[in-house]
């Protein structure tokens, strides 16, 4: 139970850091359009106050434009891969791969890479140019600086400092919001590139082989198999590798054995480390089991005997796992719903969680 409600809280915990990283940039982009106007308005002032608009519209600008090129010549490359291709000998595997062995299924999503195309043109181009105009930049800071003393002539004793100091301003502008924007983006914004091609490079069904917990869902599934006529249980005890759905088919026919909801929790704790856990059909299994759990504590004469706060404690820890469970069902595909609320009907066959057909909570999650 509380691996569950542990891995859920790191996954939601990790969503929410990698949304923060991204909105990051929106707000700092939203600082410089509100710096820039603060110093325009402030520049329409005169004397110090003037000046220090104008210096102060130099670095915003010149920062912006350091930072626009920091983030083209940070954007990561996406290896571009023929989807059919058999997974090369000696390519190195993230940990979820492996035991899928060479052939690989077709991605139906594949990442736009318009971005990173441009990205390598531009900085490509920029880099030329800038190599050829490279001997006249002591002349465009010469002609930038002249520009200065004419446009702010007007500003008396303190517009005479804006020509000497406006050059150094617009080079450090540039070079910090470069560095800034190419820092940030290889650091934070690469990793969601390379998360993003995770979700869609993911196999689309359940055939992939569980990558954790395999050997307990054969160890189950042997226990299971005089028991059960599920193809998956016969399969699986022989000791064939169990995909992800013959796991989920070993936690289903768990739920139907007589006090089987705690063996259920206990695999279904044991794979929660695999892409078993991206599939909804997953967690509406283990709402079930800990909406049996739930029942049992409190219709089973042995909980009777516990005492009232642990009982109560107890009560409290399974009824939020099971609401955990269904929010992550519902999350990953509303089209559940009516089958959880379906569970919740008491009258039904399949009753699992007909202790929570009046909790607002539940209703609200599958309403």
């Amino acid at each position: 139970m509380q691996g569950i409600v542990l891995g859920t809280n790191l996954a939601e915990r990790a969503e929410h850091n990698r949304n923060r990283k991204a909105l990051f940039l929106g707000e700092v982009a939203l600082a410089l359009v509100a710096a820039a106007l603060l110093f325009l308005i402030i520049s329409q002032t005169s004397g110090l106050s003037a000046a220090i608009g104008v210096g102060g519209l130099i670095l915003v600008s010149s920062a912006a434009i350091g930072g626009m090129f920091g983030f083209l010549f940070s954007v990561p490359r996406i290896l571009a891969k023929d989807p059919l291709a058999p997974l090369p000998d000696n390519e190195v595997r993230r940990p979820e791969e492996e035991g899928r062995g060479k052939d690989r299924k077709v991605s139906l999503l594949r990442s736009n890479s318009n971005l990173e195309r441009i990205s390598e043109w531009l900085t490509t181009m920029l880099v030329g140019v800038g190599l050829t105009q490279i001997g006249t930049i002591d002349d465009h800071l010469a002609a930038f600086s002249g520009y200065l003393r004419t446009e702010t002539s007007h500003l008396g004793p303190a517009g005479a400092t804006i020509p000497v100091i406006g050059p150094p301003i617009l080079l450090f502008g540039m070079v910090a919001g470069f560095i800034f924007f190419y820092l940030y983006t290889r650091l934070y914004l690469s990793p969601l590139f390379q998360y993003v091609e995770q979700i869609l490079g993911d196999e689309p069904d359940g055939t992939a082989k569980l990558e954790q917990g395999a050997e307990a869902v054969i160890k189950e599934a042997a226990q299971l198999s005089d028991e059960s006529e599920d193809p998956s249980v016969k399969l699986v005890s022989g000791g064939a590798a169990p995909s992800v759905n013959q796991g989920l088919d070993i936690i289903r026919s768990l739920l139907y054995v007589e006090g089987g909801y705690q063996r259920a929790i206990d695999l279904g704790n044991k794979i929660s480390g695999s892409s078993a856990r991206g599939s909804a059909e997953y967690w509406l299994l283990m709402a079930c089991a800990f909406g049996q759990k739930y029942h049992a504590l409190l219709k089973s004469p042995d909980s009777e005997s516990l005492p009232e706060p642990e009982r109560q404690k107890q009560l409290s820890e399974t009824s939020n796992s099971v609401l955990t469970c269904v929010r992550n069902a519902v999350n990953l595909d509303p089209a559940y719903k009516a089958r959880l609320k379906a569970l919740s009907n008491p009258g039904s066959y399949d009753n699992d969680l007909q202790d929570f057909k009046d909790d607002a909570a539940f209703l609200a999650l599958v309403s």
